[in-house]
């Protein structure tokens, strides 16, 4: 039997009358069944996101309740430090110590005496010339020249270098004034003159060799008129003249130069070269000898700094390292170096803080040792390490990240007097430590708080 296309349109639209509701009834509930599903997780994950929040704040109001709390026990402890606690030792009279024997040349200055310069702050150098005394002082943004009487009276300002400072000041047996200055376009050795139309700054010397002088200190001038100044240092002088001479008493490049300058015929010598910070010049009397400061230190040179050892057990730890920590100008003229050593290993510590020491002991130094703080070697078996990287497994679904700094912490200490101690260091997320932006992430002391409970939980029995 053939079916022809009237017959089989026929077909088509009887199945459509009879199958057609029912296929469109069936897609219609399925439509509906999928949308209430739907909106049953969204509400299901915005009352989750609602109760986490609830929780949040509650763990905030604790923390907010248990500060003010201890805020308070802090001001009542306070005011019963400084109202109600009684003096145990009654006060006593000052009684001031004699005066040491002067010569009678030397004058005690009192601070009475002292000249107010107001919001100026003195620089390097000062000089006296014709009864009046000259002085090279700093404002925020410039270097400038004062003159005054040796009382302080007529105070004015001779002249200004915007945005640098005068490094140092000498007048020469006419009475011409030179002066080396660092401004932003560089150093600089210039003449000052005074006449009818007022003070001019001629700079003389910017740059030798076709190099710019970079930090130039000091200047002397002889009797033949010659004018004698440094180039302290081949260092950067963005932040003046004296981080710049801390900058190579640290480095030690020797890279300082003396100079002499000749007026009449502008021609500019070397005098005398490798000179670690040449920072001031001085002429004898009779012209014959000069006389240069050299801030150099050779024990700096000759100590270690840096990485010393790496670890042995742990790829990319550093294990032993020293330090040039810091180094201050003293009264008397003392230079104060300190040096910080710091090893996971004591006897390692130990003895690169010898090493230090036999440098300077060789250098003529005095060194001492102050307290030192204990090393913590890492135990990569550490049995309660285990636990904690099971725990946190356990409780996150995620593999903690074991790892070993090159910092002092307190497991050292508690290791130096319980040696068979077994530890590890955790805690929350904290950022800034130990600076005043020293941060906790608050949403991570519950993650610990909870790490914390599970370690306790499942902590191995002591054989």
């Amino acid at each position: 039997m053939r079916i022809g296309l009237v017959e089989f349109i026929l077909i088509l639209f009887i199945a459509s009358v009879t199958v057609g509701p029912q296929v469109a009834l069936f897609v219609d509930g399925w439509l509906r069944r999928a949308n209430r599903a739907s909106a049953l997780a969204a509400r299901r994950k915005a009352e989750a996101q609602a109760q986490m929040a609830i929780e949040r704040e509650a763990l905030l109001h604790r923390f907010r309740a248990a500060s003010n709390v201890f805020a308070a026990l802090a001001a009542v402890a306070l005011v019963y430090a400084l109202v109600f606690r009684p003096i145990d030792t009654p006060p006593k009279t000052y009684a001031a110590p004699e005066r040491a024997e002067r010569a009678e040349h030397v004058r005690s200055v009192d601070p009475a005496d002292a000249l107010n310069l107001s919001a100026y702050e003195i620089g390097t150098a000062i000089r006296m010339q014709d009864g009046w005394l000259y002085a090279a002082a700093k404002l925020p943004k410039a270097g400038v020249l004062m003159r005054m009487q040796p009382d302080g009276s007529g105070m004015n300002e001779v002249l200004d270098v915007a945005g640098g400072e005068i490094t140092d000041l000498a007048f020469a047996p006419d009475g011409t004034l030179w002066m080396t200055t660092i401004e932003a376009d560089g150093g600089k050795l210039c003449r000052v003159s005074n006449d009818q139309w007022g003070v001019t700054v001629e700079p003389v010397v910017t740059q030798i060799d076709g190099k710019a002088l970079s930090c130039p200190a000091a200047v002397a001038v002889g009797a033949d008129g010659k004018v004698y100044f440094t180039n302290a240092a081949d260092v950067s002088v963005k932040y003046g003249l004296e981080s710049a001479l801390r900058t190579e008493l640290l480095a030690h490049t020797a890279t300082g130069w003396v100079y002499v300058y000749d007026p009449v015929t502008r021609a500019v010598e070397r005098v005398l070269g490798g000179v670690a910070g040449a920072s001031g010049l001085a002429l004898s009397a009779d012209g014959e000898t000069l006389y240069v400061s050299d801030l150099g230190s050779r024990c700096i040179w000759a100590v270690p700094s840096g990485v010393y050892a790496m670890s042995q057990d742990i790829p990319g730890l550093v294990e032993t390292s020293t330090n040039l920590a810091s180094v201050k100008m003293k009264p008397n003229n003392v230079i104060r170096i300190e040096t910080s050593q710091r090893s996971s290993i004591l006897s390692a510590r130990d003895d690169m803080a010898n090493t230090v020491r036999s440098a300077f002991q060789l250098a003529g130094a005095n060194v001492t040792f102050g307290e030192g703080y204990p090393g913590w070697k890492p135990n990569p078996h550490s049995a309660i390490l285990e636990v904690a990287a099971e725990s946190y497994k356990r409780l996150f679904g995620v593999d903690a990240k074991i790892k070993a700094i090159h910092a002092g912490l307190e497991c050292g200490l508690f290791l130096d007097k319980y040696p068979t101690l077994d530890m590890i260091s955790f805690g929350p997320t904290l950022t800034g430590v130990h600076s005043p932006d020293e941060r906790m992430l608050i949403p991570t002391v519950e993650k610990f708080w909870k790490h914390l409970l599970d370690i306790l939980a499942h902590v191995p029995a002591k054989k």
